[in-house]
């Protein structure tokens, strides 16, 4: 990698540099807590979920994770039965931190639910990073009778079918396992038989203006802080309420993503309504809001 040998020139000790943000593209009405939180039973429901991807921008580099759902005649259905409102279109939303959709050279895919691969189309020049595992396991399990699909539901068939058409094009790679440095500090890391049977965290190395640091995506293996602090923050990991895999594989995903961060606050939780309160960040006049998780050093705010 050119940038690997460049760093290395350099004696090793570059870390590259990136803007990130957290990009809200719509709301879920609502949601139980239990879904969220597991065994919080009748303790009430979430208002307003954010859906969001994240951006990463620098090193030359313009990339996404996940690529959230499009509303269109095909999926209005399917999107009105999760209660999804307020959707706007990737060039709406990017266009908020000067980006374009078809600035977006490489997308990681943290799994196939349809809220984080549901928009694929919408990113004509890049290229699609995904766990094999991920691709593979739903093709088998949606090839088993209908009295299995109770947890398939979130997945869009019509996703799947893209996704292995870009594949034989060669525009979706299946990755078996973690890759480390697939674009300048950034790794992906498999969190097999979790929230589902392929997911992947994604590591961002960088150096900003608070510091170096590395934030991980955990996806949907957390949906609020509460699955990582516990409880009235005490400190005891909670799963989430809905997954094809296992509380004690959810459990060590999150130990891993808290091992690589420097904290908390530098878990990316792509449905967290607290993630807007502890990065800087900006509601607009579409009532949808944008974080700013990092900024390299010496460069203004985007949404100041």
């Amino acid at each position: 990698m050119d940038w690997y040998n460049k760093m290395k020139k350099e004696g090793g000790k570059r870390m590259p540099k990136y803007f990130i943000y957290l990009l809200e593209f719509a709301h879920g009405k609502s949601q139980a807590l239990s879904w969220a939180i597991s065994g919080e039973h009748n303790k009430g429901i979430i208002e307003n979920v954010p859906f969001t991807y994240v951006l990463i921008q620098g090193e030359g580099r313009t990339m996404l994770i996940d690529t959230g759902f499009d509303d269109n005649p095909s999926t209005h259905d399917f999107l009105e039965g999760f209660g999804c409102i307020d959707w706007q279109p990737p060039e709406h939303i990017l266009r908020k931190v000067g980006v374009h959709p078809k600035d977006i050279d490489m997308i990681f895919l943290t799994h196939a639910h349809y809220d984080h691969m549901g928009n694929m189309r919408a990113f004509p020049n890049a290229k699609f990073y995904i766990q094999k595992r991920e691709i593979m396991e739903w093709l088998v399990w949606f090839s088993l009778p209908k009295r299995f699909q109770w947890f398939s539901f979130p997945v869009d068939r019509n996703d799947i079918m893209l996704a292995t058409k870009m594949i034989i094009d060669k525009r979706m790679i299946l990755l078996d396992g973690e890759v480390s440095d697939i674009a300048p500090g950034i790794t992906l890391i498999p969190a097999y038989d979790t929230h589902t049977f392929g997911l992947q965290m994604v590591s961002i190395r960088a150096n900003t203006d608070s510091g170096e640091h590395t934030w991980v995506c955990v996806s949907d293996n957390a949906h609020e802080y509460t699955n990582i602090e516990g409880i009235n923050k005490d400190g005891i990991y909670r799963p989430i309420g809905f997954a094809t895999g296992g509380s004690a594989s959810i459990i060590l995903s999150l130990e891993k993503a808290m091992k690589l961060a420097d904290d908390v606050n530098h878990l990316i939780i792509p449905h967290a309504q607290e993630s807007f309160k502890r990065y800087p960040s900006r509601i607009y006049d579409d009532g949808l809001r944008v974080a700013e998780l990092a900024t390299p050093p010496g460069e203004k705010s985007r949404i100041a």
